[in-house]
């Protein structure tokens, strides 16, 4: 059987096209509806323990781990492979939502890899990867360090630069990061949060804890659930932060604290909240300014 004894690091010209693609992964993920979810990390190439390079890509706001790319050796391919990689220390979670994926392979151990430290200090296989488990999802458990992981078999080029790998990259990030964010909303719509409560400043002025705002407009797809207004084709992605969300039991109603979940919160744009506003804001409101907004009635 052959071993990784003999690979060497990834050489420096890998790297910095690596930084190149990254860029240009960046780029991408600005055309993706779950964006404005995102905390981005500055594209910083840094060494593995397997002779290679990673960087870690965003965290998703409110959730444990984060997305990770690889550039690495490996013993039986004649060019380092690109690998997508979400990181989280609970490997029940990783689990969960492997198996949520068509494509999930098998969990991976120290034992079953084969994996072991050289006299460099550089973890290394000591057995190649199956190309069967190219393109599908694996999990990776060494020890405290857990990973959801697609190896891709996309023959690199010197330039880590082809349309093609970069939409087959777009493609495994966005469907494993809708993934994490709809199991997530699926756990959210079921968690309250309190609000209206009073605090005493210079002004007594209410607390109003928008904990599910970016959960709320992301589940109606950044649209306006009266007028149907989409920003996304109409400005772009860089006018999320424009859309309102609204209490669907306003606030201001209540005399006491309100505990609120996810469907308790509609998504407006500021035109439609501020005319609902008008009308009282209730439930029953919001069906009436959908009917004044066809024609139906009248205001």
């Amino acid at each position: 059987m052959e071993t990784t004894s003999n690979l060497t690091k990834v050489d420096m010209n890998w790297k910095h096209n690596f930084k190149n693609l990254g860029i240009q992964i960046h780029t991408e993920l600005e055309r993706q509806e779950f964006y404005p979810k995102l905390n981005i990390r500055q594209f910083k190439p840094e060494s593995t323990h397997s002779l290679g390079y990673y960087t870690k890509l965003f965290r998703i706001k409110n959730i444990r781990g984060c997305i990770l790319i690889w550039l690495d050796n490996y013993a039986n391919h004649e060019r380092p492979r690109i690998s997508i990689s979400y990181e989280n220390k609970d490997l029940k979670s990783l689990i969960a939502i492997a198996k949520r994926l068509q494509n999930f392979d098998k969990i991976l151990t120290l034992d079953e890899t084969k994996i072991k430290p050289s006299k460099k200090g550089d973890w290394i296989l000591q057995k190649p990867l199956a190309n069967k488990h190219m393109d599908k999802f694996l999990i990776e458990s060494y020890g405290t360090e857990n990973y959801l992981t697609a190896i891709l078999s996309d023959r690199l080029t010197k330039t880590i630069s082809s349309k093609e790998l970069i939409s087959n990259i777009t493609e495994y990030i966005s469907l494993i990061t809708r993934l994490i964010i709809s199991i997530d909303l699926k756990k959210t719509s079921n968690t309250k949060v309190s609000e209206n409560n009073k605090k005493l400043s210079i002004h007594i002025k209410r607390e109003r804890k928008m904990k599910f705002k970016d959960d709320a407009k992301f589940r109606d797809n950044y649209t306006c659930k009266i007028c149907d207004f989409n920003v996304d084709r109409k400005y772009g992605k860089t006018a999320f932060a424009a859309l309102e969300v609204h209490h669907i039991r306003p606030l201001s109603h209540a005399t006491d604290v309100v505990e609120t979940k996810l469907k308790d919160l509609i998504t407006l744009c500021s035109n439609c909240h501020s005319m609902l506003h008008k009308l009282g804001g209730s439930k029953q409101q919001i069906a009436r300014l959908k009917k004044i907004m066809h024609g139906t009635i009248k205001f």
